[in-house]
């Protein structure tokens, strides 16, 4: 693993063990959600989402730009977050202005100066339960390094990400959620 990265392994293990000792998913989310943006590149907007059925069940922004940019996809359900979550797939944006696959997203994430994104899964057992939204004012921000740099993130917050959706889904047999150390 590079040098660089291994800081925010540490950070997203620490965030876990508070998890694991916590019934408050939202908290761990939140600080997992800044401390994607702060340190996935300068000026980042993060939101995550756990959805471990249908329809979203927590969800945590950095900011307010992650989290109105984040409405617009829940509020209409289409969007490259929802993509992610319905096919695994990682979704990379690199100018809002020129994408047509979500029009009606593309132009209300223009409104809130957003003009490239990333959309990474976070699985459990193969499922996608999740996804991490990477936002930038600047079009063409997520090039190779900072998308592989990102992915590494999402794989680093794996576990730690499931661990918080079996806490949302606790309780409800439709969500059986299993997390690799389980």
């Amino acid at each position: 693993m590079p040098a660089q990265w291994t800081g925010f392994a540490e950070e997203i293990a620490e965030l876990k063990g508070v998890l694991l000792g916590s019934e408050k998913v939202d908290d761990f989310l939140l600080d997992l959600a800044v401390l994607a943006a702060r340190e996935l590149g300068e000026d980042l907007s993060c939101g995550i989402i756990l959805q471990p059925r249908d329809r979203p069940q927590a969800v945590a922004s950095s900011d307010v730009t992650a989290a109105q940019v984040d409405e617009v996809q829940y509020s209409r359900y289409v969007g490259p977050c929802l993509h992610v979550i319905k096919t695994g797939e990682r979704v990379r944006i690199d100018d809002l202005v020129f994408d047509q696959r979500w029009w009606e997203y593309a132009v209300r994430a223009l409104a809130h100066g957003v003009r490239s994104s990333l959309a990474i899964p976070v699985s459990a057992q193969g499922n996608p339960v999740g996804s991490i939204n990477l936002y930038s004012g600047r079009p063409g921000f997520f090039d190779t390094a900072r998308t592989q740099r990102a992915e590494q993130f999402a794989a680093e917050a794996t576990d730690a990400v499931c661990h918080a959706a079996q806490l949302v889904g606790r309780g409800d047999p439709l969500v059986a959620v299993s997390c690799p150390d389980d």
